[in-house]
């Protein structure tokens, strides 16, 4: 008997001795029936490593019956402990768990095969952690060095998140045709198991796709070496999230809010006391690792323990690709069947957190006008090349206001540019009603920051016209009447014999709105555009603009640096982080205009916000966070 069959002999005694599954599940034969329990009772699932310390502090601080308490509830809580994302999704379907603590690969498939039944929706992320793919095996450099004499240990062979990892690094290597060769080398292996084998060698085993601690504890025999990070691979990411059925949400909403109240009080204690969170997690779990030596992991930057999504977005739209999902996981969609706390809250941050959460796991066709897919942006510099965007994905709907947030140098404006068509992108795709984007056109129209945009010799009508003209898009009559008609959508028909210089500020800026929407264009690029006006001027044209886009419903993307304005503007907005630019999340907007200013709702939103580009958290103690608050981080 093999090592991988060995092991995996013994995860199915313990699983079927643990949790009492049917001899029908464990023969593959998929058990729906749910488990009815009273509110007030809550089974989670969770596996090994350090990942999973935000359930270590909950269950150490008894935090979920201090929640509980609040709502006037004694909720019993029964831990489990499972390997491997195929028995935490048995156990969940089977109804034997109510919280699964997986990979992202796993939520996926189970979110993709329970659509329109069980309904598996996302709850939270469990932190951002790299993890390592290592080897003892001195020839393998590189993913291409594995051969059939070669052993991966993986949770679950073909399921778990460190195996669609692999995958994902493999149509790296040789393309999307051939994103599971390497599957044939994995075999499923408890974290703790497959360390102890590698490190000590003598064994079929060779390689294994790890998580803190186990893959920290391997580099300590100097022959076991890193083969693969994932955060080289995707950046930092987001491998380890809860989920759970949209029955368990719904027949128990106190508990399932205690819950998630509970997390979210993990994660600040966690990530502003490292040193408490390892002293609970040594103290927890009973492991063999000193503080010190779990300090040295934990207390870096790469490591954030946060109920946040980042960056999960790519793996999932590569599982769709590649056929490993059928549904195609759509972002900045909401789908989730769950009723927040507040519907107020939900409808100003329209909905669940994505990432590869399922809750907004979307199949519903939408009519989406621009496709910015993995788009990586750089340009040079006499010194160096430098980087501005990384693997940035989002799509924008037809007449939506889709606004870029970011600080500068986040490679908002680059963005906006690469999608005009003036920079072509060094790795990614724009797409523009599934034309691919390779230079500028008439179908994109600019509007730019700076008011010397407007050539001085053409009056205000002649500026509006001009594009028209030199496009051959209109006749000089028509085209004549086409700019009379969006000069007096912007309240300068009386103007339109004036030249520029004789304008202020606000004016020209409308002039350069009327010239884009009278070329009628797919979308409206605009960068910026009233930064430059004083405050009164920019808010009248924040208010002029959405009057504006109430009449002609025309698409708009827009960039800012101002979270007031992004949230006035637009109704879609996409955080990205600082240089280079990665997308931190997606956030919804269309609860809130100009005269949300100041409202209570508003600043908790823009606060919120703001944690989110420079904090990295979502932690709010009057709103239910995670999944219903923030769209998705990809």
């Amino acid at each position: 008997m093999s090592l991988g069959e060995r092991f995996l002999k013994n995860r199915v005694a313990r699983l079927a001795g643990g949790i009492g599954l049917s001899l029908g599940l464990l023969a593959g034969t998929l058990v729906t029936t749910q488990v009815a329990h009273a509110e007030g009772r809550i089974r989670i699932a969770e596996q090994f490593g350090i990942v999973y310390l935000l359930l270590n502090v909950v269950r150490d601080q008894q935090l979920i019956e201090k929640h509980g308490k609040a709502e006037g509830l004694d909720i019993k809580v029964d831990w489990q402990q499972l390997s491997g994302g195929s028995a935490v999704n048995d156990a969940l379907l089977s109804g034997a768990i109510d919280i699964a603590g997986a990979g992202i690969g796993p939520l996926l498939t189970v979110w993709d095969r329970t659509q329109g039944r069980q309904n598996v929706r996302g709850v939270a992320s469990l932190g951002n952690f790299p993890y390592y793919l290592v080897s003892n095996n001195p020839n393998v450099k590189t993913i291409a060095d594995f051969t059939e004499k070669d052993r991966i240990a993986v949770p679950a062979v073909g399921v778990s998140v460190q195996s669609r990892f692999l995958q994902y690094a493999a149509a790296r290597q040789w393309g999307d045709d051939q994103y599971d060769r390497l599957d044939k080398y994995t075999v499923a292996l408890p974290h703790p198991d497959a360390t102890a084998s590698l490190k000590s060698g003598g064994t079929e085993l060779t390689g294994h796709f790890s998580n803190p601690p186990f893959q920290n504890q391997a580099l300590e025999n100097p022959n076991v070496h890193v083969v693969l990070d994932t955060y080289e691979l995707l950046g930092p990411n987001s491998p380890t999230v809860l989920y759970s059925t949209e029955k368990f949400r719904k027949d128990n909403p106190k508990t399932y809010k205690a819950f998630v109240a509970a997390l979210a009080e993990a994660a600040a204690f966690a990530q502003s006391d490292k040193g408490a969170a390892a002293d609970t997690y040594i103290r927890v779990t009973g492991a063999k690792i000193s503080r010190e030596d779990l300090l040295k992991i934990i207390d870096n930057e790469q490591f954030q323990f946060t109920v946040t999504p980042t960056n999960t977005y790519p793996l999932a739209d590569f599982l769709h690709r590649v056929g490993a999902i059928k549904n195609r996981p759509a972002p900045g969609r909401t789908t989730s069947s769950k009723t927040p706390p507040s519907a107020r809250e939900a409808e100003s941050m329209n909905a669940p957190l994505q990432g590869h959460t399922a809750s907004n796991l979307n199949t519903t066709a939408f009519d989406t006008v621009l496709e910015v897919d993995r788009v990586s942006l750089e340009y040079r510099t006499p010194q160096r090349v430098v980087r501005a965007t990384h693997e940035v994905s989002f799509e924008v709907d037809r007449s939506d206001r889709f606004v870029l947030l970011g600080p500068s140098g986040c490679g908002k404006s680059t963005l906006l540019k690469a999608v005009a068509g003036f920079i072509e992108p060094v790795a990614g795709s724009i797409r523009l009603d599934g034309q691919t984007v390779r230079e500028p056109g008439p179908d994109r129209i600019v509007v730019f920051q700076e008011f010397d945009q407007l050539p001085p010799w053409k009056t205000v009508k002649q500026n509006v016209m001009f594009p028209l003209l030199a496009s051959r898009t209109l006749g000089r009559r028509e085209a004549e009447a086409r700019a009379l008609h969006y000069l007096e959508k912007v309240g300068l028909a009386a103007f339109a014999d004036a030249y520029p210089h004789t304008l202020s500020g606000g004016m020209k800026a409308r002039v350069a709105i009327a010239r884009a929407l009278a070329m009628q264009p797919k979308i409206l690029l605009m960068d910026e555009p009233f930064a430059a006006l004083d405050a009164l001027t920019r808010r009248k044209m924040q208010e002029e603009l959405l009057e504006l886009w109430d009449e002609v419903r025309f698409t708009l993307l827009f960039v800012t640096h101002s979270i007031e304005e992004a949230l006035v503007v637009g109704n879609r907005i996409l955080l990205l982080s600082p240089h280079p630019g990665r997308v931190r999340a997606e956030v919804g907007a269309h609860a809130f205009d100009l005269h949300s200013l100041g409202g209570a709702d508003f600043q908790q939103a823009a606060l919120r916000i703001h944690q989110l580009l420079f904090e990295g958290r979502t932690e709010d103690a009057g709103a239910e966070l995670a999944f219903q608050d923030v769209r998705l981080a990809y």
